[in-house]
């Protein structure tokens, strides 16, 4: 059994709420506040142990730059496949990224799928533990909510599309504005990476390709924060 770290105060808590498999909860013996107070209650609640270590002893185990003096060993999470997702959704809501070179980005952008009700992230498989440390820190506990499915995008695609999930790429050259389009029921939001677009073969996949409008000659926006803005579009429309 795998087992992962999960950093900082809001995550561990989050972890532990969440009925997360955590091992063991570690604190710095001079950590004080009322999230480390509530850390500590729930692991006890749940029967887990609490240990309390010197700070430069959570330093060295600690995997990202920002413990905040709490560290839990947990289970390392499953990864899905779209197609397992199909099968339990009946209105399905995906976002797929093309690439993901950043851990901030690829947390950021679980953290604002959790807030909107997304069923799962699609990332490009085989490249080992998407799930890092990082990528869960700053997701604030969405890792736990939204699934994450690693495999081809081409793939996923295609299984989407074969499913009847309307499929809405994003790129600068789109088709029309993102709120000009109707987001509503089954939907994929396709995403390409950091530094690159979507490529042709994806483009052909996307039954439309929409733009977020920009002024002042600005080409592009933070990956994370396009899909920000995409996300909250379809909450906006099924709110209608």
């Amino acid at each position: 059994m795998s087992t992962t770290n999960l950093e900082g105060r809001n995550v561990v808590l989050e972890g532990l709420k969440r009925g997360r498999k955590i091992f063991e909860v570690v604190i710095d013996e001079g950590a004080k506040g009322d999230k480390i107070d509530d850390v500590v209650k729930e692991a006890k609640r749940l029967g887990i142990p609490v240990t309390h270590l010197r700070r430069e002893r959570l330093d060295s185990i600690a995997k990202t730059d920002s413990h905040q003096g709490v560290i839990a060993k947990a289970q390392t999470l499953p990864t899905y496949s779209v197609a397992s997702i199909l099968k339990e959704e009946k209105n399905p809501f995906f976002v797929v990224v093309k690439d993901v070179l950043y851990e901030h980005n690829l947390g950021a952008i679980l953290r604002s799928a959790a807030a909107c009700g997304v069923h799962a992230v699609v990332v490009s498989g085989g490249k080992g533990n998407t799930l890092t440390p990082v990528v869960e820190r700053v997701s604030m506990g969405g890792s736990n909510v939204v699934k994450v499915c690693e495999e081809s995008i081409l793939s996923a695609l295609a299984a989407l599309k074969r499913a009847g999930v309307k499929i809405v790429g994003v790129e600068l050259t789109g088709e029309k504005n993102y709120f000009e389009e109707d987001l509503t029921g089954p939907v994929a939001l396709v995403l390409g990476g950091e530094d690159s677009g979507l490529t042709l073969p994806i483009i052909d996949k996307c039954d439309i390709v929409v733009r977020v409008p920009m002024q002042n000659d600005m080409q592009s926006l933070n990956l994370s924060v396009t899909a920000g803005v995409l996300m909250y579009e379809k909450v906006r429309q099924e709110s209608l």
